[in-house]
């Protein structure tokens, strides 16, 4: 989908510029530019999932295209590339860095809706068929799980029958929280290896942690193509649709008006994105006091509230945390 409107945009873009009579270098830049687009490498593609959460991060993806193109790698035949590891070019190893950052950033933002989702069906089972009841359920999913997996001697009766175990002991690696373990917070590895973390899960990031790619995002109407020719005194005629379905050149104060509505709408986009990631953060906290070996049901139901609010996206609907 990103694919196909970037194209469409540069394209049009192209027709715009080389209509200007006095515009030859800008066409040429912009023919440049499309050719980019067509050959560039995506290193953020988006989620494929239609809910609010993966609509906006898949717009928050889609506002760094101008990211992707400049880290894009300049190099198409080796011999250039070792060339420029040889001298140490500066550059390079920058355009390494962001590279990998962009790379962590889809994984990041793909892990931590996955981690949603799984969180939401791991919680609305065991509320809906387990009745939020933390002995039986733990003891089903032992029992399950030795059928599956086999388990240890002291898991088999002398006729070679599972044993059906509720102490607290035995049951202590197949409760809901657990389970969670792996999806809220840090995730599990960094229980056993605390500062190791594999995969993004819900609140193991602070929304500081994106902060300079946020900040692209929210001043990405600051790096429009119109404003870059305008700046090299080569202004292009934007132009809008009418009441009337025809096209017509933009006016001083339709720029204006356009430039503003950009703004905002990149600045609400960066301000939603904050706000879904720190309330991860507020979920993970929440999470934390939960106690595995209580009845814990109502606990749960608040976090399956607080994800809801995440997964479409309603900061002013959100429940209120303690």
């Amino acid at each position: 989908m990103f694919g196909h409107l970037r194209g469409f945009a540069v394209y049009n873009l192209s027709k715009l510029v080389l209509d200007e009579p006095n515009c030859r270098k800008c066409g040429l830049f912009l023919f440049n530019l499309k050719i980019i687009y067509q050959n560039m490498i995506q290193f953020l593609t988006p989620i494929a999932a239609e809910d609010k959460l993966a609509q906006l991060f898949n717009q928050y993806m889609q506002a760094l295209t101008q990211v992707e193109i400049i880290f894009n790698p300049a190099y198409d035949a080796m011999s250039g590339f070792r060339e420029a590891l040889q001298k140490s070019d500066a550059l390079l190893y920058n355009k390494v860095f962001r590279v990998y950052e962009l790379i962590v950033l889809q994984n990041s933002l793909k892990g931590f809706h996955q981690s949603m989702l799984d969180s939401i069906a791991l919680i609305e089972n065991y509320l809906q068929n387990f009745a939020g009841d933390w002995i039986h359920y733990a003891s089903i999913q032992r029992m399950e799980s030795i059928e599956k997996y086999g388990g240890d001697d002291e898991d088999y009766d002398e006729e070679g029958e599972i044993i059906f175990k509720q102490d607290a002991e035995s049951l202590q690696y197949y409760t809901l929280y657990h389970e969670l373990t792996y999806h809220i917070g840090g995730n599990y590895q960094a229980t056993l290896n605390p500062g190791e973390i594999r995969g993004e899960g819900i609140g193991s990031s602070a929304a500081e942690d994106f902060g300079m790619m946020t900040e692209m995002v929210r001043h990405k109407s600051s790096f429009s193509i119109f404003k870059f020719f305008e700046q090299q005194n080569k202004p292009i005629t934007g132009y809008q649709v009418d009441e009337n379905g025809e096209m017509r050149p933009m006016d001083i104060a339709d720029k204006l008006e356009n430039e503003m509505n950009q703004d905002i709408r990149y600045g609400n986009l960066a301000d939603l994105f904050e706000w879904a990631i720190d309330w991860g953060v507020q979920i993970r906290q929440a999470f934390e006091k939960i106690s595995p070996w209580t009845d814990n049901r109502e606990a749960f139901a608040s976090i399956l509230q607080m994800l809801y609010a995440l997964q479409a996206v309603t900061p002013n609907n959100a429940p209120k945390v303690d």
